[in-house]
């Protein structure tokens, strides 16, 4: 799915809406946004919406938490992002430039980050949108025990909400250092579980791994609170999911060295050999029985529970799972 939305931006032309024709103005000139709390800008609202399809498994020696995220907007406007090259103490660099609508079609402009390149990605992302955490005890104020490094999206419009109805005004173009990208009001971007860097390490720290124990995933967008949104509160922009942890045990586990070794007695041989008395051929074959047929046919398309699977809640925004197109497997190193 993602592959195919960074596919299109290349290939097809896009006509966008009357709104969305200001996503061309020359950021230079444009408007400078001062007051967060000018009632006549139309801001997002970011939420993260419960993580999916958690599991914990592990990459060589050490266990991690898979997980598929979501940030979804339901705020009156959508987050517009665009590139912007400048010279900066190292080098260029690419500037985050928030633009936000207004309500008589105008449009202001604020810096909210960089965009940085994601080498196993292969495109753009917007850097510190995101911050994946493990916490025990509570979800909102547990001691983080764990964290991931994977912090940057590249956005898109890839799915959208539950009681929405708005078209997709951002047209993302991840490919190019001064491309467009964003979520449109209505719209979530998801990350599935199987992408570059959607888990935490529980072992990172060789000296003080993740002991077992039930512990909170826990999902934050815009962290930090580099973006302009209608409310940036962290428990507004927090999603969670319980998981259950098992104990560390890293590397190889070596069998105890046993103090003697014990005297193998061998099976005594048998002095003769037993006559095979062939059985009877019986004079008639009996007739076949069918089998037994099912009382009830199963629905076409249902979905089989498997005993093993983790429970997935109902999320409010995005419905109950699995709900969500998934992209096809992306390798690593792959566009997604």
């Amino acid at each position: 799915m993602r592959r195919r939305e960074l596919l299109l931006v290349a290939l097809i032309p896009v006509i966008f809406t009357m709104r969305s024709v200001a996503m061309e103005c020359d950021r230079d000139c444009a408007t400078q946004c001062t007051n967060i709390n000018d009632p006549e800008l139309l801001l997002p609202d970011l939420v993260s919406a419960i993580p999916s399809e958690v599991r914990v498994t592990r990459q060589g020696s050490h266990r991690v938490v898979l997980f598929t995220s979501s940030a979804a907007n339901i705020g009156e406007g959508p987050l517009i992002l665009h590139g912007k090259t400048v010279q900066g103490p190292n080098g260029p660099t690419s500037v985050a430039v928030q633009e936000i609508f207004k309500r008589d079609g105008s449009s202001c402009v604020r810096d909210a980050g960089t965009f940085e390149f994601h080498p196993s990605h292969h495109h753009f992302h917007v850097d510190n949108f995101a911050s994946y955490q493990l916490r025990k005890d509570d979800p909102y104020t547990g001691e983080n025990v764990a964290e991931s490094t994977k912090v940057s999206f590249c956005l898109l419009d890839i799915a959208q909400l539950r009681g929405f109805q708005e078209p997709r005004v951002v047209q993302s173009d991840c490919l190019n250092q001064e491309g467009t990208q964003g979520i449109s009001a209505g719209f979530a971007d998801v990350y599935d579980w199987y992408l570059p860097g959607q888990l935490i390490d529980l072992d990172a720290d060789p000296e003080h791994p993740v002991p077992g124990g039930t512990y909170f995933l826990v999902n934050v967008v815009n962290a930090d609170g580099l973006l302009w949104e209608k409310d940036d509160a962290t428990n507004d922009n927090l999603g969670w999911a319980t998981v259950r942890v098992t104990a560390s045990r890293v590397g190889p586990v070596t069998p105890p060295t046993p103090t003697s070794i014990p005297t193998v007695v061998p099976t005594a041989v048998p002095t003769a050999v037993p006559t095979v008395v062939p059985t009877a051929v019986p004079t008639a074959i009996p007739t076949a029985q069918p089998s037994p047929q099912p009382t009830q046919t199963p629905s076409a398309g249902g979905l089989r529970h498997s005993p093993h699977a983790p429970h997935v809640p109902h999320d409010p925004f995005l419905g109950p799972r699995p709900r969500l197109p998934h992209r096809p497997h992306a390798p690593h190193g792959s566009l997604h």
